[in-house]
């Protein structure tokens, strides 16, 4: 569906943990909200939203695969690599426009 964004204001609210700094909630109130088209519009006066954070650390361990380990490669080897294959590829393009 469409959204009308011009008129929407948003006001948020955090609220994080004193004692470990974990968040616990996030409030969101929208104002002027119109969603639809033609004789199909909504318009929310006002829309309230709050999103509880719980349940921290209470993931199991996540093994990594030794071969997947054993194939890593350091992110800055390959940027480093991707950097210079672009650079080839644009001195290059660069030769063959200067020679046309």
């Amino acid at each position: 569906t469409d959204m009308d964004l011009g008129d929407i204001s948003v006001d948020f609210t955090y609220a994080i943990s004193k004692a470990d700094k974990n968040p616990l909630y996030m409030e969101m109130t929208f104002n002027g909200m119109t969603a639809g088209e033609g004789d199909e519009q909504v318009t929310f006066s006002k829309f309230n939203m709050k999103m509880e954070y719980t349940n921290f650390d209470t993931v199991d361990a996540i093994t990594v695969p030794q071969d997947v380990v054993d194939s890593a490669i350091d992110v800055t080897d390959y940027l480093n690599d991707l950097q210079n294959e672009t650079s080839t590829e644009t001195e290059t393009q660069t030769e063959s426009e200067s020679a046309a």
